[in-house]
């Protein structure tokens, strides 16, 4: 619905439409433009839109020199009313008819000329201006300017006299601004904190952390006010120097299989570090910072030598290797019997029995090798018709193992009592020490 106009508004408006522009009268109504011009019309009122003499002196000499924001500010119109009294006055001129002679004037002016002044010259906006010489293929050139020129300013929008203007060096390019943007955004630079911070960022930032990772750990500014403090202060690093104080956060004094990074140096333009051996030797080894993270280089040498639990390649649980394990699963497997164990309950077992053979009670190892014949330990099952659980197995000597082969255990341990009282009323020496036979391999059939 359409809100109605009461007395008061009527009086209002009859008393103040000479002296108000129609947009503040709207706005101190709270009406719409369209709205109090109607209203006027209704009442036979009649808005003076005559242009002055100095208005339409200043919209004709400016007309291509001045951004329309800044005409409708300085004249206080409408875009729609200034374009429209342009075009009474005619210096609107959208097709513009180029003769020869602004063509040879173009192309010798363009060049090293702004575009303003070539729209000024030849009464054409710097559009046209710029559309004309992409015609001809003319390419800017270096730009002499007069005294008398003026140019538009790329931050504040402005056109100003070129005498305004000042080149300044940001970063790695120069910038070409009006002064006072230039002087605004110097003191827009300079960045305070209070000296507790300043003293907190410096730290942090001598110790190899960015700006994003300060801020995220102080939490009292964003990273860009922090990146602008640390180029204020004048202690930004080189990429040299970053890269050496983030591998020294990283890598320093780190442990890398057994080597441990102690100083870290660039040579040829690749980082080494210096490092010890945890095994015990006191030279210094020199390896490249990608062998060392990578795990290409993990020893001074000493691993190639190392045997069983001390190679970097052991697979076991304590003295048991993976091999030896592997081997009593896949001879399980070979002859269809079930296997249900794993390596630290088998060694649990061994802890069990104390190390010793569960019937002789003879002390037993392990190999060093899984194929070397200083081991004695054998897992021997204690009923041989069924499979490997840890209820049915029991460590014993490999020699004993051997001579039970397939026996229920009762029936080996009644041949060894026999084979024992009878060899004692023979008076049998029992001195035999079972390490010193050598078994000979069982041929496979």
């Amino acid at each position: 619905m359409k809100k109605q106009w009461n007395d008061k508004e009527i009086e209002f408006l009859k008393n103040n439409y000479l002296n108000l522009p129609t947009q503040e009268l709207a706005n101190k109504l709270q009406r719409t433009l369209s709205g109090v011009k109607n209203k006027l019309h209704v009442l036979g009122y009649v808005v003076n839109t005559t242009w002055p003499n100095d208005e339409i002196k200043f919209l004709s000499e400016n007309y291509y020199r001045i951004p329309m924001v800044d005409l409708i500010k300085h004249l206080g119109k409408t875009k729609a009313s200034i374009v429209g009294k342009a075009f009474l006055l005619g210096i609107l001129n959208k097709n513009k008819i180029w003769s020869k002679e602004d063509d040879i004037w173009l192309k010798e002016n363009f060049p090293n000329r702004t575009n303003g002044f070539c729209a000024r010259i030849l009464k054409t906006s710097e559009s046209s201006i710029t559309n004309r010489a992409f015609h001809f293929k003319i390419k800017k050139q270096k730009i002499k300017y007069d005294l008398t020129d003026e140019k538009k300013c790329p931050q504040c929008k402005r056109i100003k006299n070129i005498l305004d203007f000042q080149y300044k060096k940001e970063r790695d390019s120069y910038s070409f601004k009006c002064k006072d943007c230039l002087n605004f955004n110097s003191r827009n630079k300079i960045v305070r904190f209070l000296p507790e911070q300043e003293k907190e960022i410096k730290s942090l930032y001598a110790q190899g952390y960015g700006a994003p990772e300060i801020a995220k750990i102080t939490k009292f500014s964003k990273k860009s006010k922090i990146s602008r403090f640390i180029q204020q202060e004048k202690i930004s690093r080189t990429n040299g120097e970053y890269n050496k104080l983030q591998a020294d956060k990283l890598h320093k004094n780190k442990q890398f299989g057994f080597l441990i990074a102690l100083e870290r140096f660039v040579k040829n333009q690749q980082a080494y570090w210096k490092c010890k051996c945890s095994c015990g030797n006191t030279n210094i080894i020199i390896v490249s910072q990608h062998q060392l993270t990578s795990g290409g280089t993990k020893s001074c040498g000493c691993l190639v030598n190392r045997r069983g639990s001390l190679s970097p390649l052991w697979a076991g649980y304590e003295d048991i290797s993976g091999s030896f394990f592997k081997r009593i699963e896949h001879g399980a497997k070979s002859r269809s019997l079930s296997f249900n164990l794993n390596i630290q309950e088998i060694w649990q077992l061994f802890i069990k029995q104390e190390k010793r053979c569960a019937l002789t009670g003879l002390p037993i190892k392990f190999g060093q090798r899984s194929q070397s014949s200083d081991g004695t330990a054998s897992l021997d099952r204690i009923d041989s018709k069924q499979g490997y659980f840890l209820q049915n197995v029991q460590w014993v000597h490999k020699i004993v193992n051997i001579l039970k082969r397939e026996l229920p255990e009762k029936e080996m341990l009644y041949i060894i009592k026999h084979i024992y009282e009878y060899k004692q009323l023979q008076n049998f020496n029992f001195e035999t020490n079972l390490d010193n036979i050598k078994i000979m391999p069982i041929n496979k059939r």
